[in-house]
């Protein structure tokens, strides 16, 4: 089957199974009023129509991170990953994604003075992500993330967003 560049709710098929952010996994399937939904093994429903375009659910406040095609093994109601192909993966980091920075120094010039800004817990949403190829006989690529906070913004790698907490 075909690995999908973007996926939209209409593409989510009974049968399927979804990773949510918090690694819950959910088996989609028709609810009794024909309705297409998924369920968690705890029993947590989330119907597909309440998703958005980036698979996000405002109510429930999680989001689709993959998403697994229908089971080689005969039966529909698993919620194994092993005989499934993997249709779908977000990449882990997108533009408008928040964090939260524990502690960063900020200088500014301001009339030829420096001006030393600490701040601690402050809330930062990426605002681009830049891939640059580094060594192109290798094929290295880097991924930069701009994050933006209270009128200032930092380039930062994967492994800083990493150690940084993500809120809503």
């Amino acid at each position: 089957m075909k690995k999908f560049d973007t996926f939209e709710e209409d593409d989510i098929k009974a049968g399927y199974l979804l990773e949510l952010d918090d690694g819950r996994l959910c088996l989609v399937n028709y609810n009794n009023r024909d309705l297409l939904g998924a369920c968690t093994k705890d029993g947590m429903f989330l119907d597909i129509c309440n998703f958005d375009e980036n698979l996000y659910s405002d109510w429930r406040k999680v989001k689709v991170n993959k998403i697994y095609g229908r089971t080689f093994n005969g039966t529909i109601n698993t919620y194994s990953t092993s005989d499934r192909n993997l249709l779908w993966e977000r990449n882990e980091y997108e533009i408008g994604d928040r964090f939260i920075i524990d502690h960063i120094g900020v200088n500014e010039n301001i009339d030829n003075c420096i001006k030393h800004t600490e701040y601690q817990n402050v809330k930062a949403a990426i605002t681009h992500i830049y891939n640059y190829s580094i060594d192109e006989i290798n094929e290295k690529d880097v991924t930069i993330y701009h994050l933006c906070f209270d009128g200032h913004s930092i380039m930062v790698k994967k492994d800083y967003l990493d150690k940084c907490k993500r809120f809503q």
